[in-house]
């Protein structure tokens, strides 16, 4: 964990305690999915187990979809989070989102493969499921200014860490990062599809799809 003193603001006894139940609710809701589609999964349950009545939860996921969508965000936070820790730069950025994908997508299908219903519907991300400065605070407290910043999409990072590719010489100057994160965002939604028709190991794919990229794009 990247240590140093947290941005320097008060948080409410409420902010905290709105904060924690939020993510309360997205843990739960993790915990009960499993290998079902997230629309088998009851808000009744969701609120047993994280101890709520179904007026709070909706109070914060007006639709029990919304859950999905601050999953995501959150799941950008935490690779953000864990590739700064651990200084992961570059190509080797790129390939540990996909790993971290297939990853939860072995473990947790119904989840992953609810998620990718949900995005191809949506056109943006609901404001309102965008981490706040106080969800980011109880996660990473003692990460520098990380409260402060916008939580990253999946696009900015994969903008990021090809800018990182360039600048490492990992791959060529000329490409045109925004046309190659399109073919990242590509793959990464399509090939988990793809794995599943296919009855593959994403990884599998994944990867296969990856080498064809970065050998192509190589310096």
């Amino acid at each position: 964990m990247v240590k140093g003193i947290a941005a320097n603001k008060e948080l409410s006894l409420r902010e905290k305690k709105s904060a924690r139940l939020k993510l309360t609710i997205l843990e739960s809701s993790l915990e009960l999915i499993g290998n079902r589609p997230f629309k088998d999964l009851h808000i009744e349950e969701i609120c047993e187990k994280a101890e709520i009545s179904a007026v709070t939860l909706y109070k914060y996921f007006p639709q029990k979809e919304d859950i999905l969508i601050y999953y995501f965000r959150i799941w950008c936070l935490h690779r953000s989070v864990e590739q700064q820790d651990a200084k992961i730069t570059g190509i080797l950025a790129i390939e540990y989102l996909f790993e971290s994908a297939a990853q939860e997508i072995t473990e947790k299908p119904g989840l992953m493969y609810s998620l990718i219903g949900i995005m191809a519907e949506l056109k943006e991300f609901p404001p309102s499921m965008e981490p706040s400065f106080a969800e980011k605070y109880i996660l990473y407290p003692d990460v520098l200014g990380l409260a402060e910043k916008p939580v990253p999409d999946l696009k900015v990072l994969f903008l990021r860490h090809l800018r990182e590719a360039i600048e490492k010489k990992e791959i060529s100057p000329q490409i045109e990062t925004v046309e190659v994160m399109k073919i990242l965002q590509t793959i990464f939604w399509g090939g988990a599809v793809s794995a599943r028709l296919l009855e593959e190991r994403v990884m599998d794919i994944y990867e296969a799809h990856l080498d064809v990229v970065f050998s192509y794009f190589r310096y």
